[in-house]
């Protein structure tokens, strides 16, 4: 993000957002309300980390649908609706045979291009598309961290543990620093 001096000044500073989960969210909310512009950069950023355990994914797509949820309920809440995979596997598991079957492998199927398409438009590699297959799999994840974002207000970041209120506020569940 690039702000302005005064914008920053504007919202009575940085440390204003210190406690936010969602505090690039919590700037731009408070920039844009005290009149000044949101803009979108042009052009998409390829972000890619050191590969990471299992479980460090886990928590880290946790807390990022917990931040989504604390930002925006509602519109995070619709969400699910746009999740292909898990309609296409629910219609077939609630309505077994051909039709169903047909309908759920086109569905896949147009996910499956729609994730290639993406990733050779917005992507600054080409070596992340042959990982586009697993786009289904992440799917089945997504709906799962979906409903654990509305089940619980609790994330882990950088090995701290906090709580996060309802205004998207951090409280700190780790032990504080036994004084000397």
């Amino acid at each position: 993000m690039t702000v302005r001096r005064t914008a920053v000044e504007a919202i009575g500073g940085l440390g204003e957002l210190a406690d936010y989960l969602a505090d690039d969210y919590e700037l731009g909310r408070r920039v844009a309300h005290s009149g000044g512009r949101i803009e979108l950069c042009p052009v998409a950023v390829d972000c890619c980390n050191a590969p990471h355990g299992w479980g460090e994914v886990w928590r880290h797509q946790l807390r990022w649908s917990r931040t989504i949820r604390a930002c925006q309920p509602l519109a995070y809440g619709a969400s699910i609706i746009s999740n292909v995979t898990l309609w296409a596997l629910m219609w077939v598991a609630l309505a077994p045979g051909f039709p169903a079957g047909l309908g759920a492998a086109a569905c896949l199927l147009m996910r499956l291009l729609t994730a290639f398409d993406n990733q050779r438009r917005l992507g600054q590699s080409a070596a992340h598309i042959r990982w586009v297959w697993l786009a289904p799999l992440k799917d089945l994840c997504q709906a799962a961290w979906w409903a654990l974002a509305f089940l619980g207000n609790r994330v882990e970041w950088r090995g701290r543990h906090f709580r996060v209120t309802r205004a998207g506020r951090l409280v700190s569940l780790d032990e504080p620093p036994a004084s000397p």
